[in-house]
């Protein structure tokens, strides 16, 4: 058998220098992507957790073989700031603009599968800060496209 001994504090304190999840979601933008020439993708986040964040998504094909990345270069969400407690005062919003070329939709329609990358740093690390139950991180994805819309007579 197994024996643990747990001694935990609530809420939980941690530190963290590059933490990854990863994730993969399927994906078929086929119909959806009919007509879109380029567009922007805007990613709003509202973080308030004391985490400063870096996030990456990655196409793949059915073979789970990465085929191109959505987001360019590195795409890092702001950290809340902290009081001398390190508590959260307030969150704090970041806005992240991706480009979405013609060559990307391609991509997109192509795509079954999108892989999530997502690394975490705790803020002044490597000082654990704790977690509360009312820290919270909001994200708003906002598109605004280029459609080619042709008459049918």
């Amino acid at each position: 058998g197994v024996k643990v001994n747990l001694d935990m504090e609530i809420p939980i304190s941690f530190a963290a220098n590059r933490l990854t999840f990863a994730d993969t979601v399927d994906l078929n933008m086929t119909d959806e992507l009919d007509g879109v020439n380029y567009g922007t993708l805007i990613l709003f986040a509202n973080n308030g957790f004391p985490f400063e964040t870096s996030a990456q998504l990655y196409l793949m094909d059915a073979s789970m073989n990465i085929i191109d990345s959505i987001m360019p270069g590195v795409n890092t969400i702001d950290e809340a700031p902290v009081d001398i407690n390190n508590v959260v005062i307030q969150p704090k919003m970041t806005k992240l603009v991706i480009p979405v070329s013609e060559n990307k939709i391609t991509s997109l329609k192509n795509a079954k599968k999108i892989l999530i990358k997502i690394k975490l740093n705790t803020i002044n690390y490597p000082q654990y800060v704790k977690i509360y139950s009312w820290y919270k991180i909001d994200v708003q994805l906002v598109g605004d496209f280029n459609y080619h819309i042709s008459k049918k007579e």
